[in-house]
């Protein structure tokens, strides 16, 4: 793992001090924040009020996708962020230029297949068979349609930052994972924070974060963002576009989790599913010789 991981941190390491580190990610947040308020400024001049609860918008089609549209903020942050601190391009968050990134992807996909089928079946028992969502499948699949290329840029925006950015900038000065691994994984966390999630908050949060550490440590091991990225990717593509939660990010689902339910052991179950299955991805990724 180490000699993947120093050619991943390399691009990092001309300019790791820690305020640059620190500096890049407040930029990016203005950056994000403030496309946020000029979005509501252009609604109210087009006098199109914005929902009065942002998180009920998502359980409708157009509100989902709207959101997921908008991680293309995140690329342009981090484009910005990266040019402007670290004098470096958005490719080298990705992993050094070497062939086999398609088939790492996909057995990060395969995995997340597997976990989502075995998630599917064991959440059936634990909470309920699903319910059919709001949308008729013809009107589904044209959501899904749209919201596949967006899933994507979503979960790639993430492993960006997260698995990419602050992952780098982190190892390039620190050796120890409690850090390089740890301190994304609490971001990554906190940034999914949804007092309404089902199990509550905190739940979510320790559940993401720990996902995020999964996430971090296949990233280290396979030395770029693919076989991560088709991980997350795979998983999220279950999660909003075949069987969501009942109240959140339900708009592009074809089915929903039934209301109540242990849904706090459905969480615990799958870290457990992850983190299992996270190593099939890794044995997967290392099991050819890579170019």
């Amino acid at each position: 793992m180490k000699a993947a991981l120093d050619a991943f941190i390399a691009p990092a390491k001309p300019r790791a001090a820690l305020w640059r580190l620190a500096a890049g990610l407040c930029l990016i947040a203005a950056l994000l924040i403030g496309g946020a308020l000029a979005f509501g400024l252009a609604l109210s001049r087009l006098d199109y009020p914005p929902p009065a609860n942002p998180v009920a918008a998502l359980n409708t089609q157009a509100g989902a996708l709207f959101a997921l549209s908008t991680f293309v903020l995140w690329w342009l942050a981090l484009v910005i962020a990266l040019r402007l601190f670290h004098r470096r391009g958005l490719g080298t968050l990705l992993g050094p230029a070497r062939s086999g990134r398609g088939r790492r992807f996909a057995y990060g996909l395969l995995a997340a297949g597997l976990f989502s089928g075995l998630g599917l079946l064991a959440g059936a028992f634990l909470v309920g068979a699903p319910m059919a969502g709001a949308a008729d499948p013809g009107v589904w699949a044209l959501g899904a349609a749209a919201g596949i290329p967006l899933i994507l840029i979503q979960t790639g925006a993430e492993e960006a930052l997260f698995r990419g950015y602050v992952l780098q900038q982190l190892a390039a000065r620190y050796r120890s994972p409690l850090i390089w691994a740890g301190a994304p994984s609490l971001l990554f966390g906190l940034l999914h924070w949804n007092p309404a999630a089902p199990g509550g908050a905190v739940l979510t949060v320790l559940a993401t974060g720990i996902s995020g550490v999964i996430l971090a440590l296949v990233t280290a091991r396979t030395g770029d963002l693919f076989a991560a990225w088709g991980l997350h990717f795979g998983v999220n593509l279950a999660a909003i576009l075949l069987v969501s939660p009942p109240d959140y990010f339900a708009g592009l689902a074809l089915f929903r989790w039934p209301e109540g339910g242990s849904a706090g052991d459905l969480a615990w179950l799958d870290i457990a599913l992850m983190a299992a299955l996270a190593l099939l991805a890794l044995r997967l990724s290392r099991s050819r010789r890579d170019g």
